[in-house]
Parts: structure tokens; sequence; C-alpha cells
């Protein structure tokens, strides 16, 4: 986890983050929710948001731009 323009992740209660992966910047992580091996959330110029119960597979990169935020 990395703070990023002076935003850093939430992550709500049980969250895995599996060893290997990044998340940056403006993201939240809802309860129960995991980020696979390798992963990468970058919230760095716009926000991510990933709902509670959700499951972030191994290698996904998910980004945003600045017109852009994203929601699973």
């Amino acid at each position: 986890m990395l703070s990023y323009l002076g935003k850093t992740p939430e992550l709500g209660e049980g969250v895995f983050i599996a060893p290997g992966s990044f998340v940056i910047g403006d993201v939240q992580i809802g309860n129960n929710s995991s980020v696979f091996y390798n992963s990468v959330v970058r919230g760095d110029v716009n926000s991510i948001t990933i709902g509670a119960g959700t499951n972030i597979q191994d290698n996904c990169t998910l980004h945003v731009t600045d017109e852009a935020s994203l929601t699973i």
C-alpha cells in the first residue's frame, strides 16, 4: 500500500492484499474483498472503488484517467 499525492488507500475489514500486489493512492476497498498476487490497483489520477466481497484475481491492473474513475 502506497500513498500518492496525499491520498492513502482505505481498506475495509477482512481485506486481503496478496504479497507482490500494489494498492496506490485514491483507492477504497470494501469489507471482505481481496487483491491477489502481482495485481496493481493504481488510483493516481482519479479514484478506484472496489465493493465489498469483490475478488481481484492474479496479475490484474486497474487504472483510471483524469476523466474517468473506476467502480467495481
